[in-house]
């Protein structure tokens, strides 16, 4: 072997392990389909068949809803739950939609759902490809599981949202399809 002039710090040496890791995921990508990946029937029909008519909502209380999770959406879960308890203790005869409800309606009204992986709570790895089975980081070691809950609670999560229902709901309306033809 002849010498080298330059030192390449351990950092830069590819593993083998790390290569097989990276073929894997070619792998997945390779083989990813819809009928093959993470939305369920009733998601995946909302994407091969898309609402066409622009969103209709008649009732006020989830339209009130709506608007405050919209409003709320750069604060944390915590303050949507707080102004909920706050509207139901002061108009109980209201039907205010949860923080979990006004998501899951937002959802169904758009088509547009988040597809939901759990990942390592310091950032190292989503659990998703060759890491699906691992119950432990391998770059951190950290459980990827809430040991202080009971059953598999997942510490953290990562939230992927699809393109593709993204953009079927900005062409449901005549602004959003303009804006999209004026963009192109």
């Amino acid at each position: 072997m002849r010498p080298s002039k330059f030192v390449i710090p351990d950092l830069f040496v590819l593993k083998i392990e790390d290569l097989q890791i990276a073929l894997e995921f070619k792998r997945a990508l390779e083989k990813a389909s819809l009928d093959n990946g993470d939305l369920d029937a009733k998601e995946l029909d909302h994407l091969r068949n898309p609402v066409t008519k622009p969103v209709d909502i008649d009732d006020r209380d989830v339209l009130l809803s709506i608007k405050l999770f919209l409003s709320t959406s750069n604060a944390s879960d915590q303050i949507y739950k707080n102004i909920h308890k706050n509207l139901v203790e002061d108009s109980p005869d209201r039907n205010i939609l949860s923080h979990a409800q006004v998501k899951k309606a937002l959802a169904e009204l758009t088509g547009v759902h988040a597809i939901v992986h759990d990942m390592c709570p310091n950032s190292c790895i989503a659990y998703t490809g060759p890491f699906l089975v691992l119950e432990q980081c391998p770059k951190c070691q950290v459980s990827r599981y809430d040991p202080n809950k009971p059953g598999k609670h997942a510490r953290q999560h990562f939230y992927t949202i699809p393109l593709g229902p993204q953009l079927q709901a900005l062409w449901r309306t005549p602004q959003g399809a303009h804006s999209m033809r004026h963009c192109s």
